[in-house]
């Protein structure tokens, strides 16, 4: 079974090409990183459980002067992660189906994807309201004190919509006439608040994962590109009828 085991940042002189056996059989030195085997966990001084900095490599081999940009962690005193950053991880180097490594392009929307950590929901992106009319209550939200981001039409699971995005109080606000969800509620969607969106890493994880819990999907993972940029998104709705939206961005233009 061909299994992913590490990353660098740029093909091997040669190009893709296959590792022999021999060289995963050499035996890792504290002092040859690059020939390192598992996750190497770099912490500060102050100890596992206190605050500070912590790099993270994958399993990975230089095989031909590749330098490898680890992921970077800030933790807080529980151990629980403040800030995450990813290193570019251009080359993922796989095991063969008969011994010895291969070496991949990794697929660009997956360049930056953290080594060793499960998929999970960032933060909050956006809220979605419906409103009964777009103008009328945009000029409304500007009055409040909000600022427009962006307003234009968008095509999204297959129907074209005129859409705002607004800035109040540090949240952004995704205004529609319609959602995209809307048929698919039983009883339509009111006027008012509608769901939330949640970015995150991987979509096709967090997919799975929610999918899993027992949440409704209300909308399959789709690609939409626009003024906002490229991303992929799906629809939720929980249990007791919260609507969420968690979505990947390809690209980011605001």
């Amino acid at each position: 079974m061909v299994g992913e085991f590490g990353f660098r940042d740029h093909l091997s002189p040669a190009g893709p090409h296959l590792h022999p056996p021999s060289h995963r059989s050499r035996r890792p030195k504290a002092s040859q990183p690059g020939r390192s085997r598992g996750h190497v966990h770099l912490e500060s001084s102050n100890g596992g459980r206190r605050a500070g900095d912590r790099s993270e490599l994958g399993p990975w081999r230089s095989g031909g002067g590749g330098l490898v940009i680890p992921d970077h962690f800030r933790l807080d005193r529980t151990g629980q992660i403040l800030e995450r950053k990813s290193g570019l991880k251009r080359i993922a180097i796989r095991s063969a189906p008969y011994g010895g490594t291969i070496e991949e392009a990794v697929p660009e929307e997956r360049e930056r994807r953290a080594i060793g950590v499960n998929a999970m929901i960032k933060e909050l992106w956006n809220v979605g309201l419906k409103v009964t009319d777009l103008d009328r209550e945009v000029a409304f939200l500007r009055e409040v004190g909000a600022s427009l981001v962006l307003r234009e039409r968008v095509s999204m699971v297959g129907e074209e919509r005129e859409y705002a995005i607004l800035m109040l109080g540090g949240v952004r606000m995704l205004l529609f006439e319609t959602v995209v969800f809307e048929n698919l509620v039983s009883g339509g969607v009111r006027p008012g608040l509608t769901h939330a969106v949640y970015e995150v890493d991987e979509l096709d994880a967090e997919y799975a994962r929610i999918s899993a819990l027992g949440a409704e999907v209300l909308v399959e993972p789709t690609e939409v590109s626009a003024a906002f940029g490229r991303r992929r998104l799906a629809f939720f709705r929980s249990p007791s009828g919260f609507v969420f939206e968690v979505m990947q961005v390809l690209e980011r233009k605001i």
